[in-house]
């Protein structure tokens, strides 16, 4: 009885001994490692976030300034294609004209075409 007492005792100290046991070199640089990775998993997903924020923002104002676009561009073709349309009489004008009312009818067609040509300038100057 003594005997197994001893053992029992003996095993339960090494039990308890194994337990304590002191991380060796190689562990504490595994934790530690690992500890590391951890945090920049952390850093790497901020990053993402930050990121996807950004690209969200930066989408924004671009649907916005495209829309401001296409506005302009409209609002451009609609002021050409009257002035075009303009211009287009004033031809017809020109064409059915004879003797003084000619004359007249060229000045007004020169300025509609230039008119045409002044909107379109001004629509490519406003579109760079």
């Amino acid at each position: 009885m003594k005997r197994f007492l001893t053992i029992l005792v003996m095993a339960f100290l090494l039990l308890v001994a194994g337990c304590a046991k002191a991380e060796s070199p190689q562990e504490k640089f595994q934790k530690k490692m690992d500890q590391q990775l951890e945090q920049l998993d952390k850093k790497i997903g901020e990053m993402k976030s930050r990121f996807d924020a950004k690209m969200a923002d930066l989408k924004k104002k671009y649907d916005e300034q495209a829309a401001e676009a296409q506005k302009k561009y409209q609002a451009a073709t609609t002021a050409l294609k009257e002035k075009r349309g303009a211009a287009q009489k004033s031809l017809a004008d020109l064409k059915s004209a004879t003797g003084e009312a000619w004359e007249k009818a060229k000045e007004k067609a020169a300025k509609a075409l230039d008119d045409v040509q002044k909107a379109y300038d001004q629509a490519v100057s406003g579109s760079k």
